[in-house]
Order: structure tokens, then C-alpha cells, then sequence
């Protein structure tokens, strides 16, 4: 056996001439002997673990056959001292704290270059307000599955900074003209809105409780709409809405209907060139091919417009003026 126990008890490590025996025996931590300072939590009889020829940890006298990397006599050290809580110890104050007046803070520069810990110019918080009829420009609008009869398009939401101006946006059934219908030629005012998609567009009459909410927002008292497809009339021809309240969706349709199927007088009609009337008038045929009355009634503005007589959504002209637009007119 490679190992002997001296006079106190402990195994001392015996060197043989076996190769064998020198190769798989031998000690895997150090025997006491070797060690001056042995581990408070140690026993002073604790045997070193040995490696026999089958690569298992054995403590020899005892029988005892330790885990890989485990072995059986291992003890855990104490913890360190550094891990200990210590007890707080309050530091001297620093010649830059005033007792009354608390600590400074830093500048928003330090002398060396470096950024304080405080903004020069903290922002300040605002209270930003809803805007109920925010539709970025573009954006394609979208009904969810479970509101397609919606007539209002969906959108995300949108807060302005009351430290500007607040941006003028128009009620959606005004502004996207795919979802209301109007026809500008027709004798009778009915404006029609979006209510099915599928299997094919169905359209039907806008409740009046649509009608009834405000065509802008921030809401307006009065309203002035250009139709740039007049050409010279164009500013002539102007709509211009004061209701006395808050301007609402069925005050501007009716309003864009009534002023665009108005009559033309004969000093407007002998402004247009001979090209210009030969159009009108294949305008006026198609109109009234199907109304008696309307033939004894002579040319109306939305003859000018040609095919162009369905209603297309109004326009902002800017985006701070709340009280000018442009009207967009389409063919069908």
C-alpha cells in the first residue's frame, strides 16, 4: 500500500517502485503534514481522499468512496470576512453642503467638459390634447372585422402640443371620399355614406347623428370652400358657411350641394370660350336626359364640372387655418 499513519494518527504517502501503484494511487488533496494552518471547521483526523486504479476517490481506513470532484472528506470554508455586514459609519460632511440650505446640485457643465447630472433645460410637462379626427396624411384607413357596417374610419391616436398652433383636421365623412357619396348633379340632396364592402359597396343614407357632429377640428364657426375646377369662378363661386354655431358635417354637404347646383346667369355663361360652352352643354344633355324638369331650367355651376360632379372630400389649404378648404371633385 502506497500510504502509512505515523505517530499522530495521520496517513503519510509512501512512494513505491510499482509504476502502477504510483500512477493510480496517489493523494488528492494534501495530507495534514503538509498543511500548517488545517481549516478551523476540519477535523484533525480527517484522512486525504486517493485515487485507486478505477478513477474513484477512496478515504483509506474507512471505506468511504467519495463523488468525483466531491469527495468525502471536503468541508466548506467560512464565509469571508468581506461579506460580513458591517457597521455604517457616517462620513464627514462635504465643505460644499450647506447645513440650511441642503446639497447643491451640479451644473448643467462641468468645469472639465463632462455633462451634469441635471439638464440645462429640463422639458416641461405638458397636458396634450385629443384629437378626435387626427388622420395622418396618406394613411390608408381600414375597418376591423367586426366593424365593417362602421362608416368612420379607424385611426390612431394623435395628442397636439398646445404650445402650438393646433393642426385644423376635418371630420373623416369629409375628408375620404370613398366612404360618402354625393352626387352634385342631382336634383335632390342625398348624401350616402359606406355601410358594406362586400360582395359588393352598399351604400346608404348618413345618420343624422353624423350630420350633426363638427365638420372640423378644433371646431370652427364658419367655413370657406374654394372648388379650384371652376377655373376663373373659382373664388366667385365660393362657399362660404356661417351657420352661427359650431360648423357641422350636414352644414357643409348641404352647402357644397345647394351652391354648386345653383344656375349660371348670363354674365357668368359669357365668360366661358366657345370650347368651354360646347362642354357645358354636352354636360347639361346628359343631365337632364332623364328629368323633364330640369330641361326648361337651363345650365347649372355643376354643368362646368363635365363628369367631375361627385362630391371628393375637402382639403386643407394650411394646416393653421381653420376656415379655408379646398373642395375635390371626382368622376364616378
Amino acid at each position: 500500500m502506497p500510504f502509512d499513519f505515523n505517530a499522530a494518527g495521520y496517513p503519510t504517502y509512501v512512494p513505491t517502485n510499482s509504476e502502477d501503484d504510483d500512477y493510480y494511487l496517489r493523494p488528492v488533496v494534501p495530507t495534514p503534514r503538509h498543511c500548517p494552518t488545517p481549516s478551523p471547521q476540519a477535523s484533525p483526523n480527517l484522512s486525504p481522499m486517493y485515487l485507486d486504479e478505477y478513477y474513484n476517490y477512496v478515504q483509506p481506513g474507512t471505506g468511504v468512496v467519495g463523488v468525483p470532484m466531491i469527495p468525502a472528506g471536503f468541508m466548506p470554508l467560512p464565509p469571508s470576512p468581506s461579506m460580513l455586514a458591517a457597521t455604517f459609519v457616517p462620513l464627514p460632511p462635504s465643505p460644499n453642503v450647506s447645513p440650511r440650505l441642503g446639497p447643491v446640485p451640479l451644473t448643467p457643465v462641468s468645469p472639465g467638459g463632462m455633462l451634469g447630472a441635471y439638464p440645462a433645460h429640463p422639458h416641461p410637462r405638458y397636458t396634450y390634447l385629443y384629437d378626435r379626427y387626427y388622420f395622418p396624411q396618406g394613411m390608408t384607413y381600414y375597418h376591423r372585422p367586426s366593424e365593417i357596417f362602421s362608416p368612420l374610419p379607424k385611426a390612431g391616436t394623435y395628442y397636439q402640443n398646445p404650445q402650438y398652433p393646433p393642426r385644423t383636421n376635418v371630420h373623416p365623412l369629409l375628408r375620404d371620399s370613398s366612404g360618402t357619396r354625393l352626387d352634385l348633379s342631382s336634383h335632390s340632396y342625398s348624401p350616402q355614406m359606406l355601410t358594406s364592402n362586400w360582395p359588393r359597396r352598399k351604400y346608404s343614407a348618413i345618420h343624422r347623428d353624423y350630420l350633426s357632429q363638427p365638420a372640423t377640428y378644433p371646431v370652427t364657426h364658419e367655413i370657406k370652400i374654394i372648388c379650384n375646377a371652376f377655373g376663373l369662378f373659382a373664388d366667385s363661386w365660393a362657399i362660404r358657411i356661417n351657420p352661427g354655431r359650431t360648423v357641422t358635417v350636414g352644414d357643409v354637404l348641404y352647402a357644397i350641394h345647394n351652391s354648386i347646383y345653383k344656375k349660371m346667369i348670363h354674365a357668368e355663361s359669357a365668360r366661358f370660350s366657345d370650347e368651354e360652352m360646347y362642354e357645358i352643354g354636352k354636360a347639361y344633355t346628359l343631365r337632364i336626359r332623364n328629368t323633364e324638369f330640369e330641361r326648361v331650367q337651363g345650365a347649372r355651376r355643376v354643368d362646368v364640372l363635365g363628369k367631375k360632379h361627385w362630391f371628393g372630400g375637402l382639403r386643407k389649404i394650411r394646416d393653421d387655418d381653420p376656415h379655408r378648404f379646398e373642395l375635390l371633385v371626382k368622376a364616378e
